[in-house]
């Protein structure tokens, strides 16, 4: 599913860590193939070594993930009878990529992982891409535009699982934000146990897309074994806000 803070971090185990969603950030998942534009892992990449094996790894929980993501699809608001433009942010090897690409016009996946988006490319629709980037400033006093910058701006932009692990959870969300067209939506999936939901409302706000914001619990998912090899459940939440006009300007 869904890469670090973006800024990065190690493979282990969290307590609440979604299947590999990155242990700072993503959870991760993946027809067509999807065109990248990284190389292939190296020894730097910290998940080069879980990469290969995740979506086996995590079968039943990323299978559960895209099952919610497909019935809710309506609830985020998008028009979807129109060309919608998705930038899937720390997107592993692509579950939400995946789920939505049927939907949309064209995915774009991000992830700080080169192996992750190399496994991204093998299995992707193709209306989607994979590119290694990090979308994320994690300085608050640097405003500047964020590392990698892209040109376009999104019609949703979603972050799976991975907020938890971003050093800057607030910033993050403005970041990500900032890409959004008027009217875009900015969807979120994490941890119950993250974040309460009058938090995920207030950086929701503070990042200009407070407007129709929802918080739904899914539920808890199957269970799987962790990098210690310790079974765990992870109880998600699904997490949308609209950005407006004035929040674009």
């Amino acid at each position: 599913m869904t890469s670090p803070t973006y800024s990065s971090t190690s493979a282990a185990a969290h307590s609440d860590e979604h299947p590999h969603q990155h242990p700072h950030q993503h959870p991760h998942a993946p027809a067509g193939h999807a065109h990248t534009d990284t190389a292939t892992a190296t020894a730097t990449d910290p998940f080069a070594a879980l990469a290969p094996s995740y979506n086996t790894r995590f079968a039943a929980s990323l299978s559960h993930l895209t099952e919610h993501i497909i019935a809710r699809r309506d609830w985020l608001g998008i028009d979807w009878t129109r060309p919608v433009e998705v930038l899937d942010y720390a997107c592993g090897t692509g579950v939400v990529s995946k789920a939505l690409a049927p939907y949309a016009a064209s995915v774009l996946g991000v992830d700080v992982s080169p192996a992750m988006i190399a496994e991204y490319a093998l299995a992707a629709p193709g209306n989607c891409r994979g590119q290694v980037a990090d979308l994320v400033v994690s300085d608050p006093s640097d405003p500047s535009d964020p590392s990698d910058p892209l040109p376009d701006f999104f019609d949703l932009i979603t972050l799976s699982l991975a907020l938890h692990h971003l050093p800057n959870p607030a910033l993050s969300l403005q970041r990500l934000a900032a890409r959004l067209r008027p009217g875009g939506v900015l969807f979120v999936i994490e941890n119950v146990s993250g974040f309460s939901a009058d938090e995920m409302e207030t950086m929701f706000a503070g990042a200009g897309v407070g407007e129709g914001f929802e918080y739904v619990d899914i539920g808890e998912g199957p269970a799987f074994l962790d990098l210690e090899g310790v079974e765990r459940r992870i109880r998600a939440c699904f997490v949308r806000g609209v950005k407006s006009a004035q929040g674009c300007e």
